[in-house]
């Protein structure tokens, strides 16, 4: 097992929150490190995320999914299990009182205490989350700006489909959209996908690809898209997948993504030998909502 270690400088766990949140919807625990809890000469201490307390409303500034989250679920083993860990100060009010990890009788802090952060991965996990969510980030405005090779996907479709479209990219543009990345199998990613409410032919494509065994998964939602009721998942509006086995630092490892009535596939050493990879962009005519993976 492989463990993906940082060390967090003063002042940076906003950075690192995404990232912890990222590997907690992986259904991996993270190690948290609090080098300076007790504000004296006794060691440090550490305890084991396995959670996160989820808001249904935006509670922070973002993009990434963590805009919603108020509190880790932690285990601690002096003070016990399923403790909550507030992110900030600001989050304490809205949390209840008897469940905060307390500390000398006051509540512990992410953003004040923790100053490490280790998870532990499986072997063939080469690409880390946060290199992932950039590349699902970045991916929506590059498929826009394939003017020639969107407009034959999308010269059959009917204009409300059109618009729908733009209007997700308009979100973007807006700093609307919210991303959620997870790590999973392809065999979790297909179950999911085959029980989702979107067209059959955009499965079909989905499903019958070929995938490595680990892929991370960035689910697109917009920031106003709220549960039906608390622990409901939210609706999506798109989601991409990357290869979690490669090493490669770039983007050629985007295998597929599903924006509203577009998808999109790379096919990497296509069989002509013309170039590294081929990028497909296929227009979609029904419409489908479909909604979040369940952490489990």
């Amino acid at each position: 097992m492989d463990f993906f270690n940082s060390l967090l400088e003063a002042g940076l766990l906003d950075t690192a929150i995404p990232t912890i949140v990222r590997y907690l919807d992986s259904a991996l625990p993270v190690i948290l490190g609090m080098a300076n809890i007790h504000h004296d000469e006794r060691d440090g201490h550490a305890i084991t995320a396995v959670g996160y307390v989820e808001s249904s409303a935006p509670v922070r500034a973002g993009d990434s999914y963590d805009c919603f989250v108020r509190a880790l679920v932690v285990h601690d083993d002096q003070h016990g299990p399923y403790r909550l860990l507030a992110l900030t100060a600001d989050d304490v009010a809205a949390l209840p009182a008897d469940q905060l990890l307390r500390i000398d009788g006051e509540p512990v802090i992410a953003a004040d205490e923790v100053t490490h952060i280790f998870v532990p991965l499986p072997p063939r996990v080469v690409r880390l989350g946060d290199h992932a969510d950039l590349i699902a980030k970045e991916v929506v405005g590059k498929i826009r700006d394939q003017h020639l090779q969107l407009g034959q996907a999308l010269k059959s479709l009917p204009k409300e489909a059109i618009d729908t479209l733009q209007a997700f990219f308009d979100l973007k543009d807006s700093g609307q959209l919210v991303f959620r990345t997870y790590l999973t199998t392809a065999a979790r990613y297909r179950h999911h996908l085959a029980a989702a409410a979107l067209p059959e032919d955009v499965k079909i494509r989905a499903i019958n690809r070929e995938l490595p065994h680990f892929i991370w998964v960035t689910e697109i939602l917009d920031r106003d898209a709220s549960p039906g009721a608390p622990g409901e998942p939210r609706e999506l509006l798109g989601h991409t997948v990357v290869n979690a086995t490669s090493a490669i630092e770039n983007d050629t490892d985007l295998l597929f993504a599903h924006l509203p009535h577009l998808d999109f596939q790379r096919d990497v050493n296509p069989k002509d030998g013309e170039g590294d990879f081929r990028d497909h962009f296929t227009g979609v005519k029904l419409g489908g909502s479909y909604r979040q993976r369940i952490r489990s």
